[in-house]
């Protein structure tokens, strides 16, 4: 037991064929070491829990900023190196605002939720989505070249657009794409790409997915 909980069983055999040949002494070595073992289990968990938090959007379930900074370098590294693409997408809920205005906040957190349940639904297990800020979220795409990025913006867009509600009303998205090296060679150039396409497809008319332009 660690925390209340049953964490594993251990199972302690005789001498075969001697279902009673047990003895005290082994049962109190059995007990003495399945203590320590919880213990040192339950420490684990808790040090999981805890790094858990550490990276995680409490609201949206998703990784949040810090995880991104930290793991998009790491992506990129890795695609460098390989000489493999690497996709960014870069999500914006669109009159969000005005949902919070009209709503209220909770609705407003709702809707955000429901939005990181999509996403977590409909991205690789390879890929991340990371709440940026506010209502903008970040998704990765490791080994996405561009082609493969705006289909996989195309289809989280669509299913946005089916499924997100803020009580009678629907609620869009527009994306904005950029992908190592067309658009970046660094993070930051990447970030910055897909964050102007994105801005792009809000200026077009918004519930859209825009292309960075080439350096």
């Amino acid at each position: 037991m660690a925390q209340r909980s049953v964490v594993g069983l251990l199972h302690v055999l005789g001498a075969v064929h001697q279902p009673r040949s047990v003895t005290q002494s082994m049962r109190l070595l059995a007990e003495s070491a399945s203590g320590h073992l919880s213990l040192g289990i339950g420490n684990v968990q808790l040090r999981e829990t805890l790094h858990h938090q550490t990276i995680t959007d409490g609201l949206t379930g998703l990784c949040n900023r810090r995880y991104l900074d930290t793991t998009l370098a790491r992506e990129l590294h890795r695609a460098k190196r390989a000489r493999t693409p690497l996709g960014l997408i870069m999500a914006d809920l669109d009159h969000f605002k005005a949902v919070n205005d009209d709503y209220g906040h909770e609705t407003g957190d709702m809707v955000l939720k429901q939005f990181g349940q999509l996403l977590t639904r409909n991205i690789r297990q390879e890929d991340f989505a990371c709440r940026y800020g506010g209502e903008e979220i970040t998704i990765v795409l490791p080994n996405a070249d561009l082609e493969v990025a705006l289909r996989r913006a195309e289809r989280l867009r669509a299913e946005a657009e089916a499924k997100l509600r803020a009580a009678d009303r629907p609620v869009t998205v527009s994306l904005g794409v950029a992908v190592f090296p067309r658009h970046g060679e660094d993070a930051a150039a990447l970030l910055a790409a897909a964050d102007a396409a994105l801005y792009r497809a809000k200026h077009d008319g918004r519930n859209r997915v825009q292309s960075a332009e080439p350096e």
